[in-house]
């Protein structure tokens, strides 16, 4: 990816993500950098690594969006991002001298279970969707659960079938922290969150999957598409 000053190389080293940006960290290279970052996290890798060996940081220029990046792959998919730097940034990072050293800092597998399911472009998908969701919940012994994973999910999986007019992917995981639910497609249209008017028929599809949700939120995919994600508490 290349805009402006700043290049951006994207390689892979088994699950983990490596990210290398060329150029100067302005305000359009933040941008670039930022929207490379968002897609390597929408391929559910087990880390993200970011080399600055390359980066050149100017003088009174803000590192936040490494924090925000950092924070939105901690709520979904749940993953680290970490630096390799000759000296640490103040940005809240953990930061290692070599990407060895930040590779093996990080997870081999996700903790708890992962569940997939591929949906075909039907009208029968959001039903296959929550007969999965029904299954998966009772061999995690979440039984309790499934009322809400099957109305956040079913949503999810519509919209795929009838905005995204294409096959979806299904994908659960069960995390210390809740219950992560995504559901991956290959139209680029972020869908839209808006309050219903009182009365109006539809609209209500994402206000409740918020309601559901302690989070969640939708990334753009390196392919063109994009996942909608949402995790849930683990309920008592």
């Amino acid at each position: 990816m290349v805009s402006g000053a700043l290049a951006v190389e994207v390689r892979t080293r088994g699950r983990t993500a490596l990210v290398r940006p060329h150029g100067t960290l302005d305000a359009v290279g933040s941008q670039t950098l930022r929207a490379a970052l968002l897609r390597c996290v929408a391929e559910e890798p087990n880390g993200v690594v970011i080399r600055t060996d390359r980066l050149h940081v100017p003088s009174g220029v803000a590192l936040s969006m490494f924090t925000a990046i950092a924070q939105e792959a901690a709520d979904w998919p749940g993953v680290p991002v970490v630096l390799v730097a000759d000296q640490p940034l103040d940005c809240g990072l953990r930061c290692f001298a070599t990407v060895t050293a930040a590779v093996g800092s990080l997870p081999a597998r996700a903790h708890g279970g992962v569940a997939t399911l591929h949906l075909t472009h039907s009208v029968s998908a959001p039903r296959a969707a929550r007969r999965f969701v029904a299954e998966t919940c009772r061999r995690w012994g979440l039984e309790h659960m499934i009322a809400d994973v099957e109305l956040v999910v079913s949503e999810l999986a519509e919209n795929a079938v009838r905005h995204a007019e294409s096959r979806a992917r299904l994908r659960m995981a069960l995390r210390a922290d809740g219950l992560a639910v995504a559901v991956r497609d290959d139209s680029p249209a972020m869908p839209a969150y808006r309050e219903p008017d009182v009365g109006a028929p539809g609209g209500r599809g994402l206000v409740m999957v918020a309601g559901l949700s302690k989070v969640w939120g939708c990334l753009p995919t390196w392919v063109g598409g994009k996942v909608v994600w949402a995790v849930l508490r683990l309920a008592a």
